[in-house]
């Protein structure tokens, strides 16, 4: 079975919601190019704010445990355990993009951080370049981050 699967994690605080960080910060890549590596495998890139958004990667051959691929008649399987399971024939890839805020807090100022992760994933055949394209099909589970809630009193 020939897939591989890249994750790329940003993560930032408050410090970047606004201004030249957030302009870094925005301008992070969602996909890089693959390693010469043997599939299945899993590459992993991050960028944190206080590295200035500079990617770091390594490669493994064990799957997250959040996620599931098999083979079946239809394709490749990926399934997220919290949503139905997406089917890929030879050469699709998926993009799922979620974010979140982390419960812990920074240690200069203690405000939480702010996480995306973008999970690319291909079946078939696996090259340097196979996400820096548009995706087969996208998944957007994003959602606002650190929103303030509005009560709005009625009468």
């Amino acid at each position: 079975m020939d897939f591989a699967l890249q994750m790329v994690n940003i993560t930032w605080t408050k410090h970047s919601r606004g201004g030249k960080a957030a302009a870094r910060r925005n301008a992070a890549p969602v996909a890089f190019p693959l390693p010469d590596d043997a599939p299945p495998f899993v590459h992993t890139v991050w960028m944190r704010e206080w590295d200035d958004f500079t990617p770091r990667a390594s490669v493994t051959h064990d799957l997250p445990r959040r996620i599931r691929v098999e083979e079946d008649p239809e394709g490749l399987r990926v399934d997220f355990g919290n949503r139905p399971s997406v089917h890929l024939r030879p050469n699709q890839f998926l993009r799922r993009q979620e974010n979140f805020l982390s419960g812990r807090g920074c240690s200069c100022c203690g405000t939480p951080w702010y996480n995306m992760t973008t999970l690319n994933i291909i079946y078939g055949k696996v090259r340097a370049e196979s996400f820096l394209h548009e995706p087969t099909a996208y998944i957007d589970d994003r959602h606002l981050l650190g929103a303030r809630r509005v009560i709005r009193e009625v009468g």
